[in-house]
């Protein structure tokens, strides 16, 4: 009997690394910088794609600063009489 050898093969899938959240800032970066040897690029087409990457960035900076101006209407007057106190000299005059 002239049989043909066989094989067994057992294959074992192992998850990677679950990839983090792309950052939307690279990701814009990297769209408006790749290709940049290409002859003819589509520069309408990136500029378009980095701005749709940015629009949660935008949208976050949006909220940030509603919440400082909030903030400032709130304490803007006592933030800056702080911002006047020699915190140096506070810190001596208590230890001393």
């Amino acid at each position: 009997m002239n049989e043909t050898p066989k094989r067994k093969l057992t294959v074992e899938v192992i998850p990677g690394p679950r990839a983090a959240a792309p950052d939307p800032l690279a990701r814009a970066a990297t769209l408006l910088t790749s290709e940049t040897r290409v002859k003819e690029v589509d520069y309408d087409a990136r500029v378009r794609a980095a701005q749709a990457a940015l629009a949660e960035v935008v949208e976050d900076s949006k909220r940030i600063l509603r919440a400082v101006e909030v903030l400032w209407t709130a304490r803007g007057e006592s933030l800056t009489k702080l911002s006047y106190v020699d915190w140096a000299s506070a810190t001596a005059r208590r230890s001393a």
